[in-house]
């Protein structure tokens, strides 16, 4: 039974009683009072450690920066963001980028106006910000990295594991595209934003891996541009599976992005015997495609516990008070590894169920 039709159903049953007690209880779900914003007393040791931390976040300032609405891996972190910041008697302050640095720039440099006390950024490319970042740290603000990483380290990254992603995934490939197995051995890589972490840190760490395997050939390695368009992947795969016909497998670097890829290959005719490994938000949408036989393998990060990760060490940040600029903490995301033959229902969040909590 959803809220609206509960509170529904007690107006109506209220309306007969003609309690005032009852008329009391059928304020909507939106109008009741959050607890944490309240001056409640409580006694004992609990009662402190309460009193302690609602005091110590109520009132403060989440600056947060991110390079595009619209997809699910971002559109998870802001549901949670605003959940927790509002829950917490904290105030948001959020800037869309729209895939601009330069508008993520001023986004950056009006919160540092706007005197937050927490930074949080998901990095465009690992150079960018850094100036804007050291602004931040001289003005007293905790700075967080969000999922892509930059050169700059600040007073902590909350994301996935760039470097163990693509260690796995060119293991992963080795194994199941190796000549001894009757493959070609022939991969081709699509990357995303070359200078953003996500594509830069997996590809280095893939690198190293093929380095070791001559019998692992790469025939085709491009970049599906820096707005990571699923457009442009499909058009590289389907131009790779042209040239290569005994392709055995797609690398991409992105879930959203390679939507295209999949669909490069099933147009191919393809599915299933050219795989397609990839990572992501674990999204519902792309445990749908793992389960269909679109993605081989997907090493899925969970951008819902991300985004209480996040959270959590912002409040701990905020409560600890450590020295800003000196902590430079990591909080890497596990990463679970689905396949057509284990992933369940539950292997990824619903979008639309986050969007609504």
């Amino acid at each position: 039974m959803g809220t609206t039709r509960i509170f529904s159903t007690l107006a109506a049953t209220c309306i007969l009683l003609g309690s005032v007690f009852c008329l009391r209880s059928t304020a909507s779900a939106e109008d009741q009072q959050n607890v944490y914003a309240t001056n409640y007393s409580f006694p004992g040791t609990t009662g402190e450690l309460r009193k302690q931390t609602i005091d110590a976040l109520r009132g403060k300032k989440i600056g947060y920066v991110i390079i595009a609405q619209g997809f699910p891996l971002i559109d998870a972190w802001t549901s949670v963001i605003k959940r927790e910041t509002a829950s917490s008697g904290m105030e948001l302050v959020m800037q869309d980028g729209n895939f601009s640095p330069d508008v993520m720039t001023q986004g950056i440099t009006s919160a540092i106006a706007k005197k937050v006390d927490v930074l949080i950024v998901q990095n465009f490319d690992i150079k960018a910000f850094a100036k804007q970042f050291k602004e931040a740290e001289d003005a007293g603000i905790y700075v967080i990295q969000l999922n892509m990483n930059s050169t700059y380290k600040t007073d902590a990254f909350v994301g996935g594991d760039y470097l163990g992603i693509g260690t796995q995934i060119a293991t992963d490939l080795v194994n199941d595209c190796s000549p001894a197995k009757g493959k070609s051995g022939k991969i081709a890589v699509v990357q995303g934003n070359t200078s953003a972490s996500a594509s830069f840190d997996q590809y280095k760490a893939a690198q190293a891996i093929f380095a070791q395997h001559p019998e692992i050939k790469i025939v085709s390695d491009q970049s599906a541009g820096p707005l990571w368009s699923s457009d442009n992947a499909k058009q590289i795969v389907a131009a790779a599976l042209l040239q290569h016909p005994d392709l055995c497998a797609v690398f991409g670097m992105w879930d959203s992005m390679d939507l295209g890829s999949a669909a490069a290959i099933k147009e191919a005719g393809k599915t299933g015997s050219v795989g397609l490994y990839t990572s992501g938000s674990g999204a519902k949408q792309m445990c749908e495609l793992v389960s269909a036989g679109g993605i081989t393998k997907y090493y899925a990060y969970n951008s819902v516990r991300q985004g209480y990760d996040i959270m959590d060490v912002a409040r701990m940040l905020l409560l600890l008070k450590p020295p800003v600029g000196k902590s430079k903490l990591a909080l890497f995301s596990p990463i679970s590894v689905l396949t057509h033959d284990n992933v369940k229902p539950w292997s990824c969040y619903d979008e639309a169920m986050v969007a609504q909590r």
